[in-house]
């Protein structure tokens, strides 16, 4: 965010986003300046120690999040959650968090995101909600509804070619796809190579009446997924044009 401050450009929002994720319908950001805030989840203590892989309490006991961020709650014993893939928020709040992270600092030669990357937790999962949660009556004109993140986390998947969990298929695309608040999907892979077939199989839906362009596609990414599993150079017309 800051970064993007620095080289001049105005934004409303921020959209958290993963790399293994697709969005499959347009109009995101009508429905993000429509719901201004995405759901979170209210967790007290109780819950936070229940869970037991300890990374839930990582983000409730950090000095950041005890000294900083939950002081605005009404109950500052209290912490908010939401999954970071497709979560959104007014930018308004995310600057409003710099701002009081810098003031915490006072000048010391040390950034928020450094002392974030020494927690093994996903702090963004908690930091930016309690935030926003501890600030809501700053946020113009939200609705009474808020609906949860933007996209429906169905599998996980890890790497970059031939990743180890399978990802998500055409199907549980289409049951996705009449909730009116999800827009990607997660996992594809990361892969300009199509290894789980997910990207073919909607690209062939989409095309399925013009069986020229489909054969295109198929014989694109399969001299693709040679050249790379072969270890060659890939001709820049292939990679530009596969999926």
């Amino acid at each position: 965010v800051e970064g993007v401050v620095r080289i001049g450009l105005s934004f409303g929002y921020v959209l958290l986003m993963c790399s293994n994720a697709w969005l499959v319908r347009g109009g995101i950001e009508k429905w993000i300046g429509r719901y201004k805030a995405s759901l979170t989840k209210e967790m007290n203590p109780d819950e936070v120690y229940e869970d037991q892989s300890g990374k839930i309490a990582k983000a409730y006991e950090w000095a950041g999040m005890r000294l900083v961020v939950r002081q605005g709650l009404p109950n500052p014993e209290t912490m908010f959650q939401t999954k970071h893939e497709g979560s959104f928020f007014p930018a308004k709040m995310i600057n409003g968090l710099i701002d009081r992270f810098d003031a915490y600092l006072d000048g010391d030669d040390v950034s928020m995101l450094s002392l974030m990357c020494t927690v093994d937790t996903y702090l963004e999962e908690f930091v930016i909600p309690t935030w926003v949660e501890a600030n809501l009556d700053k946020i113009e004109n939200i609705p009474g509804r808020r609906y949860p993140p933007l996209v429906r986390m169905s599998t996980s998947s890890h790497g970059y070619q031939l990743e180890e969990n399978v990802a998500v298929e055409k199907d549980e695309i289409a049951r996705s796809l009449p909730y009116p608040h999800i827009f990607g999907i997660k996992a594809v892979g990361r892969s300009v190579v199509d290894y789980h077939g997910t990207r073919r199989d909607i690209m062939n839906r989409i095309m399925r009446k013009n069986g020229r362009a489909r054969g295109v596609v198929h014989r694109l990414e399969d001299e693709l997924r040679k050249a790379i599993l072969r270890e060659e150079w890939v001709p820049e017309e292939i990679q530009s044009k596969a999926f």
